[in-house]
């Protein structure tokens, strides 16, 4: 290692004890790997594939188009926050800890407890949702490829769902250090390949819908709700679409007490992989929309990314179109079950969780296993609605947005005590470590022009 990768090491590792923490986690990930984990469970594509339907019967283009920026500038304001934070204080507990630290005496352990668990739920669900919708993603594909040899049940989604997570636990166990290849594979998989499957899907289109279609087009396949309700309830709706998928930027503050210079590269991870998946997903969901051949096809369709692409590439084209997008919504889901289980890992060190045994880290592979398991069994169980209900993934989404919502902005809300203490989970007074920490990382807020 180099003289400054020592410092950066000394630095972290220093950062972190004044917080109060032991470095347990091996600190080898640098800015690109930090911004590539956010980037990769963000993963605009496995959003936009998978809620696709949604997003047309439910407000239709206009709203995708204009909520997707809507939701962008708003989440962009929420990364500038929780940066502004991760600079300050870089921990994998994330929110729930920002919490405990900024919250008044009185109320610290209690804000940590909350946001912890609305942060924890929140991943699990998000989790659940990717792969349970990678699943049914090659289900659905199986179904339309081979027709005769494929029928696509509950049951064999779920057994696929399975298979996914066990292959992202095996991974997260046994191939931390494989992690950071499968992050630049990742990367390249969302910003190439789908880049190119966007440009080559306009290219190859031999009609495309009008600009007027595509920006002021209202749908309402709900059934009537713009009528018994009102158009705005259909469009507040229509725009979870967005909102589900640029979600996860947490990631690159989980990743903190892995990362060297964290300080720095983690809040750049979070508002970069922010930006950046902004301006790509809406490329991405403009060469679609404007892309459709078939439009009463394309929405009565189980899978109408795959109507698109069937309806310009052809069949060959198509079955490679989505494997790439499969490829991606794999990538998205081994990142958010590492993400998930930094997050649970700090959550059982400081108490959080029913034991400590999630607290713990394996020296061998260095990484948590028994909370990487933890978030694959937790998301297995809550796909298994599915197997009676055709709206559990859905569910699935919902539940996702519902409680990662105000975790963000219960951190965002609280201040730092007026007795600059800082308090643990349990109430117990830590002293001013952590406000010294806050005061002795102002220059890295400067420097990120993030204050």
């Amino acid at each position: 290692m180099s003289e400054t990768g020592k410092a950066n090491a000394k630095s972290d590792e220093a950062v972190l004890a004044e917080i109060g923490y032991q470095q347990e986690l091996k600190r080898d990930w640098n800015l690109l790997q930090n911004f590539g984990v956010s980037f990769s469970i963000i993963s605009v594509v496995t959003g936009i594939t998978t809620l696709f339907a949604t997003g047309l019967n439910v407000g239709g283009p206009a709203v995708m188009t204009w909520g997707w920026i809507a939701v962008s500038l708003m989440t962009i304001l929420v990364g500038l926050s929780m940066a502004e934070i991760v600079s300050a204080i870089p921990t994998s507990g994330g929110p729930y800890f920002w919490s405990a630290v900024l919250a008044e005496p009185p109320h610290s352990a209690v804000a940590a407890w909350v946001t912890g668990w609305f942060n924890l739920v929140g991943q699990v669900a998000v989790t659940t949702g990717i792969s349970y919708g990678c699943a049914s993603l090659i289900s659905s594909t199986a179904t339309i490829v081979y027709p005769d040899q494929y029928t696509s049940t509950p049951g064999k989604i779920i057994a696929i769902h399975a298979g996914l997570l066990i292959s992202h636990g095996l991974i997260n166990t046994f191939g931390v250090r494989m992690l950071r290849l499968f992050n630049h594979s990742s990367v390249l998989l969302h910003s190439l390949g789908v880049g190119s499957l966007a440009i080559a899907l306009l290219a190859k289109a031999t009609s495309h819908q009008t600009s007027q279609f595509v920006f002021f087009k209202f749908y309402d396949g709900t059934g009537g709700w713009s009528e018994r309700a009102s158009p705005a309830y259909v469009a507040a709706c229509g725009i979870l679409f967005t909102q589900y998928t640029i979600t996860g930027f947490d990631a690159s503050a989980h990743m903190s007490e892995e990362t060297k210079n964290a300080a720095w590269s983690a809040p750049l991870g979070v508002l970069t992989s922010i930006i950046v998946s902004a301006i790509f997903g809406y490329g991405v969901v403009l060469a679609l929309l404007y892309s459709i051949q078939d439009l009463e096809g394309t929405l009565s369709a189980p899978q109408p990314v795959f109507k698109i692409l069937l309806d310009v590439f052809g069949l060959v084209g198509a079955q490679i179109g989505m494997s790439l997008i499969i490829l991606c919504v794999w990538h998205c889901g081994l990142f958010s079950v590492t993400s998930n289980s930094r997050m649970m890992y700090a959550f059982a060190r400081d108490g959080g969780l029913p034991s400590k045994i999630f607290g713990v880290v394996d020296s061998r592979f260095d990484c948590p296993i028994n909370t990487v398991w933890l978030s694959v069994v937790l998301a297995f169980l809550l796909a298994l609605p599915s197997l009676g209900s055709s709206v559990a993934f859905t569910a699935a989404t919902s539940i996702e947005r519902k409680p990662r919502s105000p975790d963000g902005v219960i951190h965002s809300c609280t201040g730092i005590p007026d007795d600059e203490q800082s308090y643990g989970m349990d109430g117990s007074k830590k002293g001013r470590s952590v406000y010294m920490a806050s005061q002795y990382q102002s220059e890295s807020h400067r420097a990120c022009g993030l204050s």
